[in-house]
This record gives C-alpha cells, sequence and structure tokens, in this order.
C-alpha cells in the first residue's frame, strides 16, 4: 500500500506541471483505492522518501539483474514466496529466464 501512495504522490507532482495529467492521476488513484487528502498520505506513506529516492536506492544496489538474483537464491522465505505464486498459477504462459 505504501508503494501505491509513492506512485500517486510522483504522479500528483508531474500533474502539478501538466494538468492534463490530473484525470489519469484521479483515475489511478481510485483504482489503486489510494486517497489523496493530507491525512491518508500522512498514514499510508511509510518511507520517508520519494519514488525516484526508492528506485534509485533499488538501482544502486541492485546494479544488475544478476545481483538481485544472487540475493535471493538459498533464501527460504524468497522461495516459499515464489512456490505461493507458482501455486496460484501466476507464471502461467510465462517464458522464464533465468
Amino acid at each position: 500500500m505504501a508503494l501505491n501512495y509513492l506512485v500517486i504522490e510522483h504522479l500528483t507532482s508531474l500533474a502539478a506541471e501538466d494538468a492534463s495529467l490530473t484525470p489519469l492521476v484521479n483515475e489511478l488513484a481510485k483504482k489503486l483505492n489510494v486517497k489523496t487528502d493530507a491525512a491518508s498520505f500522512n498514514a499510508n506513506s511509510y518511507f520517508p522518501a520519494t519514488l525516484s529516492d526508492v528506485v534509485d536506492a533499488s538501482a544502486s544496489r541492485f546494479k544488475h539483474p544478476a545481483d538481485l538474483q544472487n540475493a535471493v537464491d538459498g533464501d527460504e522465505a524468497y522461495t516459499s514466496f515464489l512456490q505461493t505464486l507458482q501455486d496460484k498459477g501466476y507464471f502461467n504462459n510465462c517464458e522464464v529466464n533465468r
């Protein structure tokens, strides 16, 4: 949920520069169940950072896809999570690149 708020917060800042984006941001906020009032943002934004900060931090930590793969290989929680997704069919008809 916090990531949804970061995305809407980022898009809202873009819409401030280009008003034609406002209807799209509002519709996406509805679809993601993100309330755009200040109280909701304060209650649901867990990161003291912007979306760009989060993306940049991830990019600096995992410079190459193999870095991310190496970080999760052998992690029991990740393996269990991945197995749950596979069991539910989330990857049906998907090509696996490994």
